[in-house]
């Protein structure tokens, strides 16, 4: 049997969660995500506590704003996933990558979650590499001009 409260308390620390990391919130992070949670991200990184989320993602804020333009949240007891659309911009030159000119990109991610307390115990984010190398490593196509 279905907890409505319970599952609006999920619901609403996983959008927090991704929102706090999404802007680098960190002391509001820790409203909506336990200190030892567990982030499992794509490429390979896994990491264990809060107090790696901030340096892992703070880097990369820095070189990219990332806005939500749709979010849809499913939740089933202690288990809660969300897709997540988001618009990747690119602000600041990043070493090794074409020079920033405010290439925009959006994909796709999903984050799985468990939760403990209310709270985010461990997360799985979910992305396709592929896409995000591809759209920020090679120089923007020009748009094509249009001539009368």
């Amino acid at each position: 049997m279905s907890n409505p409260e319970a599952e609006e308390t999920t619901r609403r620390a996983l959008i927090g969660a991704c929102d706090a990391v999404r802007t680098g919130d960190w002391a509001r992070l820790d409203d909506f995500a336990h200190p030892e949670a567990v982030l499992d991200i794509t490429d390979g990184i896994h990491i264990r506590g809060l107090a790696q989320v901030a340096p892992y993602f703070d880097y990369y804020l820095a070189y990219y704003r990332c806005d939500f333009t749709d979010m849809s949240v499913t939740v089933s007891g202690d288990e809660a996933a969300a897709e997540i659309t988001i618009t990747i911009t690119y602000i600041k030159d990043k070493p090794g990558f074409p020079q920033c000119t405010g290439q925009t990109s959006t994909f796709v991610m999903a984050v799985f979650a468990q939760m403990r307390d209310g709270k985010v115990d461990r997360a799985r984010l979910m992305f396709s590499l592929e896409d995000w190398l591809r759209a920020f490593s090679e120089p923007p196509v020009p748009a094509p001009s249009t001539t009368v």
